[in-house]
């Protein structure tokens, strides 16, 4: 009778267990709107309440805000083309939403992993992380990127097996003003290799879906 061997090394990766976590999405940091309050001061020279609510030296009184227009809402949205702020931003946070994969330990950079944002033109942006550079559109809403792909070696290179993980990500998310964004990726996994079966022991049956949820802050 044939027999398979396994690799010793794979054998103790197995045995180590693969301890899987569900986390529920965090709710996302809040933040207090502060809106300038209308002035109630008079017009200069006039003793007594004007009575004709009509008159335009009465606009301060709380019918028409549109001269606060610096304050509100409009200090959150995302501006537009380069008031972007580019460079490097910091993980905060980061975790599984899904783990359909048990891969957890092989999708997950970690806090402090660094996301560079480049602006290159009005409402497009290149987004670099540790799975590359992912074109990229935004508006006030939040930004889309392409969809990506890229292999993981593991298997090959740390077990010496011949088997390639496969992996389709499509990445999204939002902005919280200039200083915080939320980022989501989903994440198709796929197996290439003979010994793709060892690898599904150790993860899941191919293909499998998983989906990351990652907060960082401007620095």
């Amino acid at each position: 009778m044939t027999t398979t061997a396994v690799p010793s090394a794979f054998l103790l990766f197995l045995l180590g267990g693969c301890a899987v976590s569900t986390l529920e999405e965090p709710d996302k940091p809040s933040k207090d709107l502060i809106e300038d309050d209308p002035s109630d001061e008079p017009d200069d020279g006039q003793d007594e309440p004007d009575d004709d609510h009509g008159d335009d030296d009465d606009d301060d009184d709380g019918d028409d805000d549109g001269d606060d227009d610096d304050g509100g809402i409009d200090d959150i949205d995302i501006p537009s083309g380069d008031d972007v702020i580019e460079g490097s931003w910091t993980t905060t946070d980061e975790m599984m939403t899904q783990d359909a994969c048990n891969m957890e330990d092989w999708v997950l950079d970690g806090i402090g992993d660094q996301i560079i944002l480049d602006v290159v033109a009005d409402g497009e942006l290149e987004l670099t992380d540790s799975r590359g550079t992912a074109d990229c559109i935004y508006d006030e809403d939040g930004f889309d990127c392409d969809p990506r792909a890229f292999e993981d070696r593991t298997p090959e290179t740390d077990f010496g097996l011949s088997a390639v993980i496969e992996l389709q990500t499509d990445t999204w998310g939002s902005f919280d003003g200039t200083e915080y964004l939320v980022m989501e990726t989903a994440i198709v996994a796929d197996c290439a290799g003979s010994d793709c079966w060892l690898v599904e022991m150790a993860t899941a049956d191919f293909p499998c879906e998983m989906k990351t949820w990652k907060a960082a802050e401007a620095d």
